[in-house]
């Protein structure tokens, strides 16, 4: 929930982020602006993502006699997911060091689960990686095509 207030002084969404880290940087402009803010683990009726079954090799990893599941997003969604941590994280660095930090590692770190384990491997690393060169270019808004 945002006061009228809030809205009126720190302005709209930022729209050209486009799915992936809106409310987070809306949250730190928040929190750079001396808003009081509260981080709230809430459940909602849909999945970020889907569950698939774990693979090496094409072979299934089994956990306690179950198959392994890893959430994987479609794979478009790592090119936002990648751009947008590059444009926010460049505004937000020198303020918040250690988010961006943990923001970059957990991003990187599911990246490299879900290509070793999931399947669209190619099209997940192509996306991020496009995602990471138009990150670096400030491009910004909904990639054509998508």
């Amino acid at each position: 929930m945002i006061t009228t207030d809030a809205l009126s002084d720190l302005g709209d969404f930022r729209e050209e982020l486009f799915i992936d880290l809106v409310d987070t940087e809306y949250y730190l402009r928040a929190t750079d602006a001396g808003w009081p803010t509260v981080l709230a683990d809430a459940e909602f009726d849909h999945s970020l993502g889907t569950f698939v079954e774990a693979r090496i090799g094409g072979q299934s990893i089994r956990l306690g006699g179950q198959p392994l599941k890893v959430r994987i997003a479609a794979s478009w969604r790592y090119y936002y997911i990648f751009r947008n941590r590059l444009l926010v994280s460049r505004n937000y660095a020198r303020r918040h060091p250690a988010w961006v930090t943990a923001g970059c590692f957990a991003d990187l770190r599911h990246l490299a689960i879900v290509t070793m384990l999931a399947p669209g491997r190619r099209a997940r690393l192509t996306a991020a990686l496009a995602g990471v060169k138009d990150g670096l270019r400030g491009l910004t808004g909904k990639k054509p095509g998508t």
